[in-house]
């Protein structure tokens, strides 16, 4: 299914497939926090991103595993970034190999093309 001209029918059949996609690759699509996974329909196509969760930052004051050395906390935004850039990393892997046709957007990406179900790999 490919977006043309805007459709908003095939708009919403990529973003149901993108959906379905995601959650075969076990991403949690239903989630109702403000942090995780973000899909949202557009003009140009579904976009998809990550937001960190704050309770995922790296321990404050070292790692309790190793007996909780001070390890030096890292920036903020750079454990951000390296979260989030792993995550949509993984999730272009996945929607690639699905066929989809993805361009980045920021730190996003921009779904224009989801193949219908029975043109998707196997096993989703």
């Amino acid at each position: 299914m490919s977006l043309e001209s805007g459709s908003t029918l095939a708009g919403i059949a990529i973003f149901e497939q993108v959906c379905h996609l995601l959650h075969c690759a076990g991403f949690d699509i239903a989630h109702t926090r403000p942090a995780g996974l973000q899909i949202g329909l557009r003009p140009r196509g579904v976009l998809v991103g990550w937001l960190p969760d704050e309770s995922q930052a790296p321990y404050p004051e070292g790692n309790p595993a190793t007996g909780g050395g001070q390890v030096p906390r890292p920036d903020p935004d750079t454990w951000r970034w390296t979260v989030t850039e792993s995550v949509v990393r993984a999730m272009a892997i996945v929607l690639r190999q699905a066929g989809c046709q993805i361009t980045q957007d920021g730190p996003d990406l921009l779904i224009t093309h989801a193949p219908d179900h029975h043109e998707s790999y196997a096993g989703t």
